[in-house]
């Protein structure tokens, strides 16, 4: 059996003046009432005189050191230290008011050396902490954790809140300040990561760290969950474009994790044409290698600059969808990307002013299809019929956000995705404000058919109890464990609500004071924040 000792160190950047905590170390009465500690070897790997063949276990040094708290407060950083002749296998246990119910992700300490760990959620509190290796756990350390006073959300959990998971994440960027803040199903605040400016929204990368895009600053900010910043990436740092970019729009960035792109950045960029005798924004694509800024690909809805016309005869200028919006001819919200049963690589826009869905193919630029009202699809109510019946137009989405698309095979596609419900047309096809109501819509898409279908939806029509209404923002998502969906409800008293398949809200969440929440992120924990881009959702 291998014999070591383990050092776990709480450090982080010290801010200059700070105190240091004095170490702490482990007394003769937590020696005798914790024997459960790692074995200890001599230099020369001799057991020492505590150490017998059947390993009874001895103390282990445990130094505790918090030097500042990191920017996010509700994080630490544990330094193992492996003083034994072999690799060991380590992880940090630690839970609130000395238990030790939760734990790190395992980490391979090569001997002699040291690994660093972020302990995460750590909501306000007492929080004991201890290192776990071999089976044998450590004496324990204690720390406090607490957050500078600001609004946080209510949380009503209308179902058992035993059925959730306590180590699940609720996640939303927020203003004053700009913060990057999680909770748990409790509302407890279980991460605070700070921002460069408001920003409309935060991703995961499958690295565990997040980017986003502060409205304001010009530039792309990485950070990890400990609030640290890691990058900031400008539009100027991409060079080698074939089209022009005028800006990094605010709506959106994305990791790609499959195809000849993967581990490559996609991010939403925006430019003013002047077509005939008006200006037109349209929206353009660049990807990405986020370490070295080289670009891959790039697409504008533009095409060429000073043709007076777009890049396919399929996104025509002409077309304003229900409403005119003057020059902001497309808004594109949202971007995802996917390979095609075919193959194919694809991007897919949502085009808010179009309330289109439109797949866009890499790297002819073409575009594939539109999917919503007046596209290429039908909408219909069976698509296994042999023939379905069509549709009102009122039941397409109308001024979407964040569709999340989820692949079945044999051409289908599984697509989630907020319908706003603004200017749903009336039975002449104009816009009517009386049939204004918002929705958490999945449809199945056919691509060999070029037909869709309602799987499943939340929200109606008034009188309906389920009625309601968000005219801008929102989101929805699939939930990690396949129980349910997640709606944002983003203006007025904006609120987070879990939903299952059958219509029965579960658990719900409001902000009273931060006016719009425009997505929310539910991970399975503060170690999991990569499981959409890791699974392809």
């Amino acid at each position: 059996m291998t014999r070591l000792t383990l050092t776990a160190m709480l450090v982080a950047a010290c801010a200059p003046g700070t105190e240091k905590a004095p170490p702490q170390t482990t007394s003769p009465s937590e020696t005798s009432t914790n024997p459960s500690t790692p074995t200890t070897t001599t230099d020369s790997g001799t057991p020492s005189p505590t150490t017998t063949d059947t390993a009874t276990p001895t103390t282990a040094p445990i130094l505790l050191q918090v030097e500042a708290t990191p920017p996010n407060p509700l994080a630490r950083l544990v330094t193992l230290t492996n003083a034994g002749a072999a690799d060991t296998t380590a992880t940090v246990v630690y839970g609130p008011d000395a238990t030790l119910s939760r734990a790190t992700p395992a980490v391979v300490v090569p001997a002699g050396g040291t690994v660093q760990v972020p302990v995460l959620g750590l909501y306000p509190g007492v929080w004991s902490l201890a290192v776990e290796a071999e089976g044998v756990v450590g004496p324990a350390v204690d720390l406090a954790t607490e957050l500078a006073p600001r609004p946080l959300p209510t949380t009503e959990s209308i179902a058992d809140p035993s059925t959730f998971d306590e180590q699940e994440a609720i996640c939303v960027a927020l203003e004053s300040p700009p913060t990057y803040l999680c909770t748990d199903r409790e509302g407890r605040p279980t991460l605070a990561a700070p921002l460069p400016g408001n920003a409309m929204f935060v991703r995961a990368l499958s690295d565990g760290t997040f980017v986003g895009h502060p409205d304001g600053p010009p530039y792309l900010t990485h950070f990890d969950a400990l609030g640290h910043e890691l990058d900031r990436i400008t539009l100027d740092a991409l060079t080698g474009t074939t089209f022009r970019h005028d800006w990094i729009d605010e709506h959106e960035v994305i990791e790609l994790v499959d195809g000849p792109w993967a581990g490559a950045w996609a991010v939403l960029t925006a430019s003013e044409e002047r077509v005939g005798n008006r200006w037109v924004i349209g929206a353009g694509l660049i990807v990405f290698e986020p370490t070295t800024r080289a670009v891959l690909w790039d697409w504008s809805s533009h095409g060429a600059s000073g043709d007076d016309a777009p890049i396919d005869p399929l996104l025509a200028y002409e077309r304003t969808g229900l409403f005119d919006y003057g020059d902001d001819w497309l808004h594109a919200n949202a971007v995802v990307h996917r390979i095609a049963d075919d193959g194919s690589d694809t991007f897919w826009f949502s085009l808010r002013h179009q309330d289109w869905v439109v797949a866009i193919e890499a790297p002819s630029g073409a575009v594939r299809w539109r999917l919503g009202y007046q596209g290429d699809f039908e909408l219909v109510d069976d698509l296994d019929a042999a023939t379905p019946a069509v549709l009102p137009d009122d039941l397409w989405m109308f001024h979407q956000h964040a569709p999340e698309p989820r692949a079945l095979g044999n051409g289908r596609t599984e697509l989630l995705l907020f319908d706003n419900g603004n200017a749903r047309p009336d039975d002449q096809g104009r816009p009517d404000e009386r049939n204004a109501y918002s929705r958490a819509l999945r449809l199945v898409i056919d691509e060999t058919t070029m037909r869709a279908a309602i799987d499943w939806s939340f929200g109606a029509p008034e009188p309906s109890p389920d009625h309601f209404f968000s005219p801008a923002a929102g989101d929805a998502d699939r939930l990690h464990d396949g129980s349910g969906s997640i709606y944002v409800k983003a203006l007025g008293d904006a609120q987070i609500v879990d939903v299952t398949d059958d219509g029965t809200v579960r658990w719900r969440q409001t902000y009273t004071t931060e006016g719009e929440l425009y997505r929310a992120e539910v991970y399975p924990s503060l170690y999991a924040t990569g499981w959409e881009a890791t699974t392809g959702w």
